[in-house]
């Protein structure tokens, strides 16, 4: 639709330089340009500058039409020269850095009649001085007089755009261009003489030049220049008290930038604004909030095109309130249509095109030659946007900024927006990336504020909650500062480029316990591996920064659900991207679960076997590995470990009680089949000892790698001797218990890696902690830590006993060369013993090589 008008007609059209002497004439006195390192230039000063420049233009033979490039670096005496020259000739600034090749670049495309600087040197070979001044020119000019009139089709000036998606583009506009640009200005931001803009923009980009310079002369206000544009922390102290602005126009960045230093400097300085503009991106609610909390006047937002200056802009009266809203622009300015260029509806969004005096008069090829920018009056922007039942301009993102992934269109400024508002970032931009299958997939660059630290994962759950699930980036990326044009916006095709060679972002939390820790995490990054294609990932690699998309996502989710045996939650990926997230999201619904007798298959007819699963942060899903290569007819059930995470754990002895009676309530016999793996197999022998004080039988025990250090006749030697010192030393019982348990860790610690444990001796630490109850709030691995001291502990201090039960024990080849899993010493602690070497570790015998592993228990079994 077009716009809705809540904008007064424009004034009667005044021409630049009829503006400036009418000042001169009426306000003499009145301050125009400002510099804090030197006295003001008033009003008739600055015109007798406009009057010599005149003269000195002439009498190089320059008109109205002669191009002048301006090649001055302080901003000052550079404003100085644009104003002056503009108002007799075609004023082009150029970038101070810019060096004499491409000088000489830009003249074959836009023919200088001469070059104005700020020394004595040539600009160009050949080029010379005219009367000894420092404007240079290559020979004898000829003007008419036609030449030296000015109209409003006279073209003003040619600058440079901010080059956003492309090179800047050389774009020309003219005086009448100017009038209506500036007349909205005025208009949007109230400007009389009485105000003073802050001018910290570069002059040679269109932004700067026309709001910060042009439109404050124009409406007989001052311009106020700092010394430097410096990051010192007190600089901005001296902008706002000693040049006292009423206002000031700048990109988000740049407010970001005022906001951070004033931070430095721990101080709101004192100052004379009455409002703040931000263009160019859209602002932050926090970054808008906090400019407000500091300053306390309006803050607005304009849009705006090097090809049209500002479009539109809130006002005090109506101060945007965010969205990307910007205010309401002139009525029949802007419209904005869909695909097929039928203007949409209100809400609906579009392209949005513009029309009217702003509109320059096209863009100078890389030949020189004028290409118009509309053969119908209206002007493509590029830009997304929509209007709201007030009127109020709403922008979405450019068309070329858009995302397709997968057929799903995503904008990033809405994805940006949502990043934006969480505490931990400072700055953030989405963009593309190429994606295999989708096409295109989406991530995120983001700036931290100074201090924060925070996650991928945090980062994902936090956008869960305002987007759509395929609008959330996969890839989130960390840098110092994002990277932008001179006029402040995000340059995102920069950020596609360079992506790959971006930091990801990772917290001091997540480097912790790289290894896997329970058959589940292993089987769970056997699948991350599977459908990544890779071999060498760490539990802690985020499954979308490692080339996850949503369609493995899905597969995954499907995966894990058969690998567990249930369904999982729908959003379980978005809250959860790496292995140790899934594994502790999984296990979260059954640690704490009081039914430790679990029927893996309830049918069959053979002998039931019964297994201590023993995996303590894995829910024991191995077993669903396991179980397909045993014998259809034999039902497993499952005795899942205690939970030590929420209070003490029992000896082994009471859990192997309260194991037996559990299969008696159960209505599960004797003789029993009996297998476990690690800690579930300590458990399995001892529960085996206790059935058979009962007079049951146990006809089969099998253990797949259990810790045998308190099968070692000399390690039950110093068991002895500790027991003896405690009994002297301890009379209460709950200290008796908990100081032998110790006792044994320390003994198990000092046999399992002495070095290690007199080193820490040495060194005055601990020789054995467990985390207090008191930081498991703080520490997200409480709960890991805790299960794993408890039953480290309940380990050592368990000194296994003979049963009358065959044992067979099944080691893995790594285990054979560890003092720890010695099968040798299991040998006098059964009726028969027998040892079976089997594939992989400790943890990957029942996972990577479950199907090895399950062969040969069912060939026991079978052989039974």
């Amino acid at each position: 639709m077009s716009a809705v008008a809540n904008n007064t007609p424009a004034e009667r059209p005044t021409l630049f330089p009829a503006l400036l002497a009418h000042y001169a004439l009426v306000q003499p006195d009145a301050p125009a340009l400002i510099s804090a390192a030197g006295e003001p230039c008033h009003y008739a000063e600055l015109y007798t500058r406009i009057t010599r420049m005149g003269e000195l233009l002439r009498q190089a033979g320059i008109g109205r039409n002669g191009r002048v490039g301006i090649a001055i670096e302080k901003p000052i005496e550079l404003a100085h020269a644009i104003v002056a020259v503009m108002c007799h000739a075609v004023v082009v600034p150029l970038d101070p850095t810019l060096t004499a090749a491409e000088i000489a670049a830009l003249h074959a495309r836009l023919h200088f009649a001469a070059v104005l600087t700020d020394g004595r040197d040539s600009p160009l070979p050949g080029w010379r001085s005219r009367d000894g001044s420092s404007l240079f020119s290559y020979g004898e000019q000829r003007s008419t007089s036609a030449e030296n009139s000015l109209a409003p089709d006279s073209w003003a000036c040619i600058a440079r755009s901010s080059g956003t998606t492309a090179e800047p583009k050389l774009i020309p506009f003219t005086h009448g261009n100017l009038v209506a640009r500036i007349a909205r200005v005025k208009r949007w931001l109230a400007l009389t003489p009485q105000d003073r803009a802050l001018c910290i923009a570069k002059l040679h980009y269109g932004f700067g030049l026309q709001t910060q310079l042009l439109t404050p002369l124009a409406a007989g206000a001052s311009v106020a220049f700092p010394i430097d544009n410096s990051n010192d922390e007190r600089g901005v102290l001296r902008w706002f008290e000693e040049l006292q602005p009423t206002y000031y126009s700048g990109s988000p960045a740049f407010q970001m930038s005022v906001l951070e230093r004033i931070k430095r400097c721990g101080k709101i300085p004192s100052h004379c604004l009455r409002l703040i503009q931000s263009g160019g991106a859209q602002l932050s609610d926090e970054t808008r909030q906090s400019l407000h909390t500091a300053f306390q006047v309006p803050i607005l937002e304009a849009y705006g095109l090097s090809e049209t200056g500002q479009l539109s802009s809130s006002t005090a009266a109506d101060a945007s309130q965010g969205n990307g809203e910007v205010g309401r622009p002139d009525a029949d300015s802007i419209m904005i249509v869909n695909a097929a260029g039928k203007e949409v509806q209100i809400g609906e969004t579009g392209e949005l095109l513009t029309r009217g005096n702003s509109l320059s008069p096209g863009y100078i090829d890389a030949e020189g030659d004028l290409q118009v920018l509309s053969h119908d009056a209206w002007f493509r922007t590029g830009d997304l946007a929509c209007f709201d039942h007030n009127g109020f301009l709403r922008l979405v993102g450019r068309i070329k900024d858009i995302i397709n992934r997968g057929g799903e269109k995503i904008s990033p400024t809405e994805v940006d927006a949502i990043l934006l508002r969480h505490p931990d970032i400072m700055d953030a931009a989405t963009f593309a990336i190429p994606h295999p299958r989708l096409g295109e997939d989406i991530a995120a660059a983001v700036v931290l504020c100074a201090g924060r630290t925070t996650s991928a994962h945090d980062l994902r759950q936090h956008m869960s909650r305002y987007l759509e699930p395929f609008k959330i980036p996969h890839v989130i990326r960390k840098l110092d500062a994002l990277p932008r044009n001179t006029s402040g916006k995000i340059v995102r095709q920069k950020l596609r480029d360079e992506y790959l060679t971006l930091a990801p972002l990772i917290t001091p939390a997540e480097t912790a316990y790289p290894s896997s820790r329970s058959p589940l995490e292993v089987e769970v990054l056997a699948l991350f591996e599977k459908l990544l294609h890779r071999a060498d990932l760490s539990p802690l690699a985020d499954f979308f920064e490692q080339g996850g998309d949503s369609l493995l996502a899905a597969q995954l989710h499907r995966e894990l659900e058969a690998l567990v045996g249930h369904s999982l939650p729908d959003n379980l990926l978005f809250n959860a991207t790496t292995t140790r997230q899934l594994v502790d999201t999984i296990m979260r619904g059954v640690t704490g679960n009081n039914n430790l007798l679990v029927p893996l298959r309830r049918e069959g007819t053979q002998q039931p076997l019964i297994f201590f699963h023993g995996d303590l942060n894995g829910g024991g899903y191995y077993m669903r590995r396991l179980a397909p290569g045993f014998a259809a007819n034999r039902p497993i059930w499952l005795l899942q470990p205690f939970d030590a995470a929420s209070e003490p754990l029992p000896s082994f002895e009471a859990m192997g009680n309260h194991y037996l009676q559990l299969l008696g309530s159960a209505g599960l016999k004797p003789p029993y089949l009996f297998a476990g793996h690690c800690n579930g197999a300590l458990l399995a022998l001892e529960t085996a000892r206790q059935a058979e004080a009962t007079g049951a039988q146990v006809s089969l025990l099998m253990l797949i790698d259990p810790i045998s250090i308190n099968a070692r006749r000399p390690i039950r030697f110093i068991a002895t001797i500790l027991r003896s010192f405690l009994r002297i030393s301890c009379q209460d019982p709950a200290t008796y218990n908990s100081r032998f348990r110790h006792a044994m860790a320390i003994t198990w610690k000092l046999f399992q890696s002495p070095r290690v444990m007199l080193s820490h001796y040495r060194k005055g630490q601990a020789l054995f902690n467990v985390a207090p109850a008191s930081e498991q709030h703080t520490d997200p691995n409480w709960a890991f830590e805790k299960r794993m001291a408890e039953f480290y502990l309940a380990m050592a201090s368990f000194f296994p006993h003979r049963v009358n039960a065959k044992i067979v024990c099944f080691t893995p080849e790594s285990s054979l060369s560890q003092r720890s899993f010695s099968n040798r010493m299991w040998r006098r602690f059964g009726r028969d013993v027998e040892t079976i070497v089997v594939p992989g570790a400790h943890l990957t015998c029942i996972t990577s090589h479950a199907a090895e592993l399950a062969a040969k228990l069912q060939q026991k079994l079978t052989a039974h």
